[in-house]
């Protein structure tokens, strides 16, 4: 156990309240003169002050890389949440849902681009590590969408949430499509304050949105930053690993989608089975270094019929010429003759289909030079996750 210290000039207690996948960054805050917070960040020893001293606040939740922290700034009767970066390190306000006095964000994806809490029309306290925030009203927020109320959105997207009311959110998946907390409802003809988790997607998750119910595990690569580069005709190779929740020890295939023409994916094994720890699998994608389409669709390839115009057209300036002291009307004549032969070849030349081969007579199926996301998905039962890989081929 390490002690963290405290936040300089506090005069009470400070509490840790999240921390990054790694252990590295931990945030929270500390008490001064009292009772009143100041959320802080701590990495590597040295604490970090993220809102100006003349207001409370608390940082409750860091994302898995430690650069986005979320929290509540304010009284427990008038407050907004926050969002504060290393990138832009000043607390970005989230503000309450409609005429509500108070929120407090209270878990943020790994992306930093989803941010989930509760509001409330008067009062909002963190009690205690048991006991947690007061009831009020879930909310989601994103920088496109703004706040909005966590039920109305589930609604809007076709979820029967009639008699059922989301008083708090408790936390989230790490890519911010599964949001769990508690919820009152009258539906069994009582109210009774129970759990819920809930998917929601849309382009601020950090994956693919997934059909089936969370899977026991998580999947990761050891591609830095989840990039792969490769040379068409070479293979790209990462591992994989199945990171199991407690007590899971089922067998878990392996797929891939997205891939780009030619391309194909392996796994060695094609199936593991974790036993109480992390397991890994190594991902192999192949490229075809064959030949690829040089011509675009729309292009306009020259015909052989083009070809053989230029020739022809000399031949027939060649006659016409000496015949110009003949018959000046066999001039004109010529010459409208030679063009509307030009005009015909044009017209059949425009008009082509552009090979769909490389012109060597060898089907295109090489890879093409460019980005792809490779959606690697492990899957278990009726239960799956993925993990998106950005494959880069160059020729």
């Amino acid at each position: 156990m390490e002690d963290l210290n405290l936040l300089a000039g506090a005069s009470g207690p400070s509490r840790a309240l999240g921390v990054s996948s790694n252990g590295n960054v931990i945030v929270g805050d500390s008490t001064f003169g009292g009772t009143f917070p100041r959320a802080f960040r701590w990495a590597g020893s040295t604490f970090t002050e993220l809102v100006s001293n003349t207001v409370p606040s608390l940082a409750t939740a860091v994302s898995a890389d430690g650069t986005v922290v979320v929290g509540k700034i304010g009284t427990s009767t008038a407050s907004s949440a926050f969002r504060w970066t290393t990138q832009n390190p000043v607390a970005q306000l989230i503000a309450p849902l409609g005429t509500d006095k108070t929120a407090a964000a209270t878990a943020v994806s790994d992306n930093g681009k989803i941010v989930v809490g509760i509001s409330h029309p008067d009062f909002l306290d963190y009690q205690d590590i048991v006991a947690g925030w007061n009831q009020g009203k879930a909310f989601r927020w994103t920088q496109a969408t703004g706040t909005q109320e966590l039920g109305q959105v589930l609604s809007g997207s076709g979820i029967d949430m009639t008699g059922i009311t989301l008083v708090s959110v408790t936390g989230m998946s790490p890519d911010g499509q599964w949001i769990q907390g508690r919820a009152t409802t009258a539906q069994t003809g009582q109210n009774e304050t129970v759990a819920f988790i809930a998917q929601f997607c849309d382009a601020d998750i950090g994956g693919p949105c997934l059909t089936g119910r969370p899977a026991p595990f998580t999947l990761g690569s050891s591609a830095p930053n989840n990039t792969l580069t490769v040379s068409a005709g070479k293979s790209a190779q990462t591992t994989i690993t199945v990171t199991p929740n407690a007590g899971f020890a089922q067998p878990v295939t392996f797929a891939c989608s997205g891939l780009p023409q030619g391309a194909t994916c392996t796994f060695n094994p094609p199936s593991v089975t974790p036993n109480g720890g992390p397991v890994n699998t190594t991902l192999t994608i192949n490229t075809d270094g064959g030949p690829v389409a040089l011509l675009s669709p729309g292009a306009s390839p020259p015909t052989m019929f083009a070809y053989a115009l230029t020739p022809f057209a000399l031949l027939m300036t060649g006659m016409l010429w000496y015949r110009r002291r003949v018959d000046d009307h066999g001039l004109w004549t010529g010459w409208f003759l030679v063009l509307m032969i030009a005009l015909a070849s044009c017209s059949s030349s425009d008009s082509s289909t552009p090979p769909a081969n490389s012109g060597s007579g060898v089907p295109a199926t090489g890879t093409p030079a460019g980005t792809s996301t490779v959606t690697v998905t492990a899957a278990s039962g009726g239960s799956s996750s993925g993990v998106p890989v950005q494959l880069t081929v160059t020729r």
